[in-house]
């Protein structure tokens, strides 16, 4: 099912010019909507790490934090693949699950 939109000409042509090959402007529209919730739960969650380690350097408390989200498991997803890809100095762990993503930042053994 399709539900006709309105959205200004600037836009439109800017949906133009970042479609990929003969993609159309809902698959454009889709591509982008995932792209900004990958990028706010990356930030959503590279802040609350942040947090959570000056937490810990500072008063020696270890907390699970538990963040509610909205976002499609894929977004989610990918998200916590680019967080586990920055070496933080501590140990820090994802778990994703239904509209919610926990978090817990340890001492790394290192």
């Amino acid at each position: 099912m399709s539900t006709p939109i309105r959205i200004k000409d600037n836009v439109y042509s800017r949906l133009e010019i970042n479609a990929k090959g003969y993609e159309s402007v809902s698959d454009t529209i889709h591509r982008a909507v995932h792209a900004l919730e990958v990028l706010e739960a990356f930030d959503m969650m590279h802040r609350q790490v942040a947090s959570s380690i000056e937490v810990l350097d500072n008063e020696g408390i270890e907390k699970e934090k538990t963040l509610l989200v909205h976002y499609d498991d894929n977004a989610k997803n990918q998200a916590i693949e680019m967080i586990n890809n920055i070496d933080f100095g501590h140990d820090v762990t994802l778990e994703s699950g239904v509209n919610y993503i926990k978090l817990n930042v340890l001492r790394s053994d290192r």
